[in-house]
C-alpha cells in the first residue's frame, strides 16, 4: 500500500508541472483590480491635492487683481485731479481773481469760479486755501470759512513740499485728494485742493472690472466702518465682525500700514479676502480696501471636477470588479466540487469518486491529493475492521502492572557522637546537662536545615544524619566542620572543650526495582 501511495504522489506532481498555478492566476487578476484602484484613487487624491490647492491659488490671483485694478484705478484717479488742479493753477485770470477775491475774502466769487469748473471738470469737491492754509471756501459747504486746516495731512505736505495727493478723510467719508499751489506771477497766493469720493459707484465699477467685492473701510470713532462697499448693509455689519474674529488683520492694515492676504473669514459660509490700507499724503493709513470673495461660489467649478472625478473612479471599480469576477469565475469554477470532495472526506465519507478528468495544473493536483487521502482513508478503516474482527476472538490479557523503574542516587551519612554526654563527671547536674543537650541538638538541627539534610535518629548522645542527592558529600563534609566548630566552643570560662566525634561514609542508594 505504501508503494502505490507513493506513486500516486509522485504523479500528481509531474502533472501539476505541466500546468498553470492558481497564483499566477489570482496573481494577474489581483494586479489588474490593483491597478484599477491605484489609478482612480490617484486620480480622485490629485483632484483633492491639486485641485483644492489650484482653486485656492486661482482665488488668490483674482483677489490680487482685484487689488491691482484697484491701485490702476486710484492713480488714474490721482493723474485726473492732477490735470483739473493745474487748470486752475495755469490759469492766469482765475489766478488773478482768486487772489483779489482771496483779498477780499469774497466767497461768493470764489465758489462761482470753482462751481463753473466742478460743473465742467466733474469733480466730487473742492477747497479754496490761502497761502497759510486757512480755508476761503468748499463746495460742499458755502458757509464754511476761515478754519485753519493747515495741520491736515494733505494740506501740511502741500505747503511744504508744493503739491500733495493721497486718501482724505472727511469725516466719515473717503476721498482721493490732490493739492496743489496756486501761483499769480511768481508770488505765492493759496492752493486748491480737488478731490474724487471714493463712494458705493466706485466700489461697484471696481468689482464689475475685477469680480470681487469691495468694501473701503475708514478708522471712525468707534472703530473701523464702511465708507463705501458693493454689499448690503446687514452684509456689512457681517463683515466687520468676521474681521473683528480674524485676529490682528484691521490692526495690521490700518494701524501699522500692512497688506495683508489670503485671510479666510467666516462670512457668507467661508471666503477669502485680501486688505490693503489706503495712506494719505503722510504715508500714513487713514483705511483699507478690502477685496473679498465667497469661496463656495467660486469653487463650485473644483467641486464639479470632483463630483465628476469621484464618479468615473466609482464606475472604474465597479467595471473592475465584474471584470475581475468574469475573468476568475472560469479558473476557478474547478475548484468548487474539489472543495465540497474535501468537506466530504472531512466529514468521513472515503467512497468519493473524485473526478481529475480535464483538470490541469494545481487543480490536477489538488483533485490526485484528494484521490489519494481517500484511498488512504478506505484502507485503514478496512484495517482497523479486521483488527476489530480478530480482537474479538482472543483471550482477555491479564492485569500486570510495571515494577518502579531502579534509581540510584548519592547517599552521604553522618554520625555525630556528643561526648561530653557520653561519661558524666562527678556531682554534674543532671537537669543543666539535659538542657544543654536539648540546645546543642536544636542547634545541629538548625545547622542541618540548612544544607537540606535531614536527621534521622538520635539514639541516647548519638545523632544520625543523612544527605541526598549529588553533592552530598560536600554538604555533608561542611556539616560535620560547622558542627565540630560549633560544639567546640565553650559557654563560659569554667568550661572545658569537648569537641563531638563525626564520621561520614557515603554511598550509591538504589531506590525502586522489583
Amino acid at each position: 500500500m505504501a508503494k502505490l501511495s507513493r506513486g500516486k504522489s509522485t504523479s500528481t506532481s509531474s502533472a501539476g508541472g505541466r500546468g498553470g498555478g492558481l497564483g499566477f492566476t489570482f496573481l494577474l487578476i489581483a494586479a489588474f483590480v490593483l491597478l484599477i484602484l491605484l489609478t482612480a484613487a490617484g486620480g480622485v487624491v490629485a483632484n483633492l491635492l491639486v485641485g483644492a490647492q489650484t482653486a485656492r491659488n486661482d482665488l488668490n490671483a483674482l483677489l490680487t487683481s482685484s487689488q491691482s485694478v484697484q491701485t490702476s484705478f486710484q492713480q488714474q484717479r490721482y493723474r485726473q485731479l492732477q490735470l483739473i488742479s493745474r487748470i486752475f493753477a495755469t490759469d492766469p485770470v482765475l489766478t488773478g481773481y482768486l487772489a483779489e477775491a482771496a483779498q477780499r475774502r469774497d466767497r461768493t466769487k470764489i465758489l462761482d469760479l470753482v462751481e463753473e469748473y466742478q460743473n465742467l471738470l466733474t469733480f466730487d469737491l473742492a477747497f479754496v486755501l490761502d497761502r497759510n492754509g486757512v480755508l476761503l471756501a468748499r463746495t460742499d459747504d458755502p458757509q464754511a470759512v476761515g478754519e485753519d486746516i493747515s495741520q491736515t495731512p494733505i494740506v501740511a505736505v502741500a505747503l511744504e513740499d508744493d503739491e500733495a495727493f493721497g486718501v482724505w478723510q472727511q469725516g466719515d467719508r473717503l476721498y482721493h485728494a490732490v493739492a496743489v499751489p496756486l501761483v499769480r506771477e511768481f508770488d505765492l497766493v493759496g492752493y486748491i485742493l480737488v478731490a474724487f469720493t471714493i463712494n458705493d459707484s466706485l466700489a461697484l465699477q471696481l468689482k464689475r472690472m475685477s469680480g470681487a467685492d469691495v468694501v473701503f473701510l475708514l478708522n471712525g470713532q468707534t472703530g473701523p466702518m464702511v465708507a463705501a462697499s458693493t454689499l448690503d448693509s446687514g452684509q456689512q455689519a457681517e463683515l466687520i465682525s468676521a474681521l473683528r474674529l480674524s485676529g490682528e488683520v484691521l490692526d495690521r492694515t490700518m494701524r501699522r500700514g500692512e497688506t495683508v492676504s489670503d485671510i479666510d473669514l467666516a462670512f457668507r459660509g467661508t471666503s477669502t479676502a485680501l486688505i490693503a490700507p489706503l495712506k494719505n499724503a503722510a504715508e500714513a493709513p487713514v483705511g483699507a480696501a478690502l477685496s473679498v470673495i465667497a469661496a463656495e461660489s467660486r469653487q463650485a467649478g473644483y467641486r464639479q471636477t470632483l463630483a465628476a472625478t469621484l464618479a468615473s473612479a466609482g464606475a472604474a471599480l465597479l467595471a473592475a470588479f465584474v471584470v475581475a469576477f468574469a475573468l476568475g469565475r472560469r479558473p476557478f469554477k474547478p475548484l468548487k466540487p474539489l472543495a465540497d470532495s474535501a468537506v466530504a472526506l472531512a466529514e468521513g465519507d472515503t467512497h468519493q469518486v473524485i473526478e481529475t478528468d480535464g483538470l490541469k495544473g494545481d487543480y490536477h493536483r489538488i483533485g490526485n491529493s484528494l484521490d489519494a487521502i481517500a484511498a488512504d482513508q478506505r484502507e485503514q478503516r478496512a484495517l482497523q475492521a479486521y483488527v476489530t474482527h480478530i480482537s474479538r476472538y482472543q483471550p482477555e490479557p491479564a492485569r500486570y502492572e510495571a515494577p518502579p523503574r531502579p534509581e540510584t542516587d548519592l547517599l552521604a551519612l553522618m554520625m555525630i557522637e556528643f561526648r561530653r554526654f557520653a561519661n558524666p563527671k562527678v556531682g554534674y547536674d543532671a537537669e543543666e546537662s539535659l538542657g544543654r543537650f536539648g540546645r546543642d541538638l536544636r542547634r545541629v538541627a538548625t545547622m542541618v536545615a540548612a544544607r537540606k539534610g535531614s536527621i534521622e535518629a538520635a539514639l541516647g548522645h548519638r545523632v544520625l544524619i543523612r544527605f541526598t542527592g549529588d553533592d552530598a558529600p560536600r554538604r555533608a563534609l561542611g556539616a560535620a566542620a560547622e558542627v565540630l566548630r560549633m560544639l567546640s566552643e565553650r559557654e563560659n570560662v569554667f568550661d572545658e572543650p569537648e569537641p563531638p566525634v563525626t564520621v561520614l561514609p557515603w554511598l550509591s542508594a538504589i531506590a525502586g526495582g522489583s
